[in-house]
C-alpha cells in the first residue's frame, strides 16, 4: 500500500508540472517498481519506498493559472506602450519633416509677408498664433538691425564726405577772395579814371575862355 500511495503521489506531481508547462521542482530517487503480490501483507517494512517529509504540497491549478494570466496582461501592457512610444516617435519625425520646409519659407519671408501671415493666421488656433508671435519678434529684431547698418552707412558716408565738404569750402573762400580782387580792382580803375577827368578839366575850362 505504501508503494501505491508512492506512485499516486509521484504521478499527481509529474502531471502537474507538465500541465503547467514548468520543471518539477521536487526531486525524488528513481526505485524500482514493486511487483505487486497476491502477498502484499507479508511484506515486510522498508521494502517500499518512503517519499521525504519534506515535499512541498503541490500549488493549486487556480492560483497558477491566475499568476500566468498577471504576467500574459503584464507582457501585453508593456508590448503596447512600445508600440505607442515608436507611435510617437514616428509621428514626431513626419511632423519635424512636414515643418523644415515651413519654418525655411518663415525665415526667408520678410516684414510684408510677415504681415500678410498674420492677416491670414487671424482665424486659426492659438499655435499658429504662438507663432506668428514669434514671427513678428524676429521681425522686429531684422527691423531693428536694418536701421542700425543703415546708421552704421549714414555714419560711414559723412565721414567720407568730411573732405569732400572741407575742400568746397575751401574752393568758396578761394572764389570769394578772387571776386574780391576784382571789385578792389574795378574800383581801383574807377578812382583812377575819376582823377584823370578832375585833372583834366581845368585845362578844358582855359581853353574854352581864350
Amino acid at each position: 500500500m505504501q508503494a501505491i500511495d508512492a506512485k499516486c503521489v509521484q504521478d499527481l506531481i509529474s502531471f502537474d508540472a507538465v500541465r503547467l508547462q514548468r520543471t518539477c521542482f521536487v526531486e525524488i530517487p528513481p526505485t524500482q517498481t514493486l511487483k505487486r503480490k497476491h502477498d502484499d501483507a507479508n511484506e515486510h517494512a522498508g521494502s517500499a519506498p518512503i517519499l521525504s517529509p519534506n515535499i512541498p504540497a503541490p500549488r493549486s491549478s487556480s492560483a497558477q493559472v491566475q499568476v500566468n494570466q498577471e504576467e500574459q496582461q503584464q507582457l501585453q501592457q508593456q508590448q503596447v506602450l512600445m508600440e505607442q512610444m515608436q507611435q510617437t516617435i514616428q509621428e514626431l519625425s513626419q511632423f519635424k519633416k512636414r515643418m523644415e520646409p515651413l519654418w525655411q519659407q518663415y525665415q526667408g519671408e520678410g516684414v510684408g509677408g510677415g504681415g500678410r501671415g498674420r492677416g491670414r493666421g487671424r482665424g486659426r488656433g492659438r499655435g499658429r498664433g504662438r507663432g506668428r508671435g514669434f514671427r513678428q519678434v524676429e521681425e522686429q529684431q531684422k527691423l531693428q538691425q536694418y536701421q542700425q547698418e543703415q546708421e552704421q552707412l549714414q555714419q560711414q558716408l559723412q565721414q567720407q564726405q568730411q573732405p569732400q565738404q572741407t575742400l568746397h569750402h575751401h574752393q568758396m573762400q578761394l572764389l570769394q577772395q578772387q571776386q574780391l580782387q576784382q571789385q578792389q580792382q574795378q574800383l581801383q580803375q574807377q578812382m583812377v579814371f575819376q582823377t584823370s577827368q578832375q585833372s583834366v578839366m581845368p585845362l578844358i575850362n582855359i581853353k574854352t575862355e581864350y
